[in-house]
């Protein structure tokens, strides 16, 4: 995986999920999602509050 934005010429997306805690009655309470096309070429960021 180490490079693959260096590799490929299409946008890459990377999603973020943080839970409310570890346990087993956690839920996501924030999600994040990234589209990149190499390393410093950013098209779309945005995040969200559950």
């Amino acid at each position: 995986m180490k490079g693959i934005l260096n590799r490929s010429g299409r946008p890459v997306a990377v999603l973020d999920i943080e839970a409310s805690a570890l346990g087993t009655g956690s839920y996501p309470v924030g999600v994040g999602l990234a589209l990149v096309r190499g390393p410093t070429k950013i098209i779309g960021v945005g995040a969200s509050l559950i």
